[in-house]
């Protein structure tokens, strides 16, 4: 788990990195130890895809730290609009609660219809929603395509905005 508990000044971040909003990258505007030189592009690809990157002997999420060196204001959660979670631009960041985050998340590695929120049960395909951690049933369907209208037009009915549309 990524440390948060630590907060670096913000005047300090300003000092030692840059973040261009438009790339979404950080770099280092000074030499930082033996391995970083001004100019070098910092930070690394972690689990599930987000950039990570080492100040103060702690490690900070750079999608949180984007939102703090742009706003001055440490983030509770970041979306990534479009899904990618390595895309650091601003105009791809936006502030979440939890269950807003959760809602713009794409496919499952263990999905085995290609369309969120729908499973083969007996037959047929069972359309599901979760939301604040209860399973909702939507109902069953003779087509994953049916099933998928449903539980599209119940997520955008529940999430708005948040809502990662069908590919």
């Amino acid at each position: 788990m990524v440390e948060q508990t630590f907060r670096i000044d913000r005047d300090h971040l300003r000092r030692i990195i840059s973040y261009d909003p438009q790339s979404g990258l950080f770099t280092s505007l000074a030499k930082r130890g033996s391995k970083i030189a001004a100019g070098d592009i910092i930070g690394h690809v972690g689990t599930g895809g987000y950039i990570y990157f080492n100040l103060k002997y702690r490690k900070y999420l750079a999608h949180r730290v984007a939102w703090f060196y742009m706003t001055g204001e440490w983030p509770e959660e970041v979306d990534h609009i479009n899904g990618n979670p390595s895309d650091n631009r601003w105009e791809n960041l936006r502030l979440a609660t939890h269950r807003q985050n959760l809602a713009n998340t794409g496919l499952r590695a263990t999905n085995s219809t290609g369309y969120r929120g729908v499973s083969k049960n007996r037959g047929k395909y069972q359309a599901q929603i979760r939301i604040d951690g209860k399973r909702i049933m939507l109902g069953r369907f003779d087509t994953p395509e049916e099933a998928s209208e449903v539980y599209e037009a119940k997520a955008r009915e529940l999430f708005g905005e948040f809502h990662r549309a069908a590919a």
